[in-house]
């Protein structure tokens, strides 16, 4: 794998993670808008799992 295969692998890999924040974010501010306290647990605690 040459040095430009790596830097698309890590990009992809940081837009990956990007998403997958922003996507959490979004639904926990909805679990808050309809007070959803165990959705919103559980959202929290997914966070917490992808170290975000």
């Amino acid at each position: 794998m040459n040095d430009t295969q790596k830097q698309r692998k890590v990009e992809a890999s940081l837009n990956h993670k990007a998403n997958i924040a922003a996507s959490l974010k979004h639904r926990i501010e909805v679990a808050k808008v309809n007070k959803d306290k165990n959705l919103l647990s559980l959202l929290e605690q997914e966070l917490n799992q992808v170290g975000l």
